[in-house]
Order: structure tokens, then sequence, then C-alpha cells
């Protein structure tokens, strides 16, 4: 199950766990997985029976919680989708993941204010990860506390700058997606500061991100990337 976390659309590792759910009765993570994989690639329909399975056969995994909460949610059950997470919740109070997908669920549903207690607690589960700090920052400015998106924004950017700069032990150590949620971060805090007004600051996150060849390329698909070098 968890293998399929790392790479849940190769067909070769969903081929992997149809075979496994298939034998003895069906193997309930497998299934579990199968149905998460399934629901990822846009395909409910397919995904429900499974996940509903291998949910009342007693498999309690994070991913298949979630996959079912992601699923009432589409379909538009609030109510289950709400009790969903929330079971998730109690199983892994502190997992990022868990906490970074209640949020979203609330964001979607227009209550951002509910979504900022489960960003604040993936922040402090986890610091060092610029997904999470971008989030943050994005979501504190959104309910109009500029002031402490751009503290977020200045932490997250002086562990990003190191990151980059290889200075700290637990790095990316090079990984191109970790390299890009670097990108998107330090784009966003350099709009950040560039409308605070601390161009000096902004430069220096753009400058760190052109030594690192981050910053040509790619960057007019960010909305960071657009508002900062309009400036």
């Amino acid at each position: 199950f968890t293998a399929c976390a790392n790479a849940p659309k190769e067909p070769e590792a969903r081929a992997e766990y149809e075979k496994a759910a298939a034998a003895g009765g069906g193997y309930l993570p497998a299934s579990a997985a199968l149905g998460a994989i399934l629901l990822e690639e846009g395909r409910p329909d397919e995904a429900g029976p499974r996940l509903e399975a291998a949910y009342l056969g007693g498999e309690r995994g994070t991913r298949l919680l979630l996959a079912r909460a992601r699923l009432f949610d589409q379909k538009g059950d609030v109510p289950r989708a709400l009790a969903a997470y929330r079971e998730a919740l109690l199983k892994a109070a502190r997992d990022t993941q868990v906490l970074r997908a209640v949020a979203q669920f609330y964001l979607r549903h227009g209550d951002a204010a509910s979504a900022l207690p489960f960003n604040s607690t993936a922040a402090e589960a986890d610091p060092d990860d610029p997904v999470i700090a971008r989030e943050m920052a994005v979501l504190l400015e959104r309910l109009g506390r500029v002031t402490a998106a751009l503290d977020v924004a200045r932490d997250a950017g002086r562990r990003a700058l190191e990151r980059l700069a290889g200075s700290r032990a637990g790095a990316w150590a090079g990984a191109a997606p970790g390299r890009d949620e670097d990108r998107r971060l330090l784009l966003l805090a350099a709009d950040l500061e560039t409308r605070a007004g601390d161009r000096a600051r902004a430069s220096e996150y753009l400058a760190a991100l052109e030594r690192a060849g981050l910053l040509d390329g790619g960057t007019p698909d960010d909305p960071e990337a657009r508002g900062t070098l309009r400036r």
C-alpha cells in the first residue's frame, strides 16, 4: 500500500494491486490502493466499490480513509465526507497529508477560517515542507492577515535558501519535485516582499533561484511568478 503512494499512476503498480486484490478472496490493502488509484485517475464509479469493500472488510489505512472522504465530497455528500475526514484525523492527527486534505476540504467549501487550524498544525508538524508553508502563507493572505503571511513566507524562504545552497542535512538532495516546490515558495515570497515594499529581499530570493537554475523556464505558469516578474 505504501509503495503505491510513491507511484500511484504507473500501469505496473496498478497491475500488481489488481493481482493482489484478486488473490485469495481479495487482499484488503491492495483493494484499497487500487480504489485510491482509480479515484486519482478520475474514475469514481470504479473506485467506489473497491474503497467500500476494503473499508467494510476492516481496512483503515490513511490513504483509504482520505480516498473515501474525497469520493463522498465529489458526490456532494458533505456530511459523510466530513465524517470520513474526521475518522482520518482520529487515526493520524499529526499526519500532514491528512491535515492538508482536511484544510483543502474546507477551502473547497469556502470556509478558509476553518481550514487555518489544520494548515497551522501541519506547519508545526513539518516546518521544512515548502508546500505546507506556501499553502499557509496563501491562506493567511486570503484571510487578510498579510503580516502573518509575510512572516511565514520569510521563515520558509530562509529554509528554502538554505536547502538550495545545500547547507542543511536532510534537504531535498537535488530531487526535482522538491526543488520545484522551493521555487514556487520563493516566487510567492518574492511577490509578497515586493508588495510589502522590500524589493531587496525579493531580489535575494530571485537571485537564489537564478543561481540554482530555477528562475528561467516554467515561471510563466506560476501566478506568483507573474506577479513578481511584472514589478
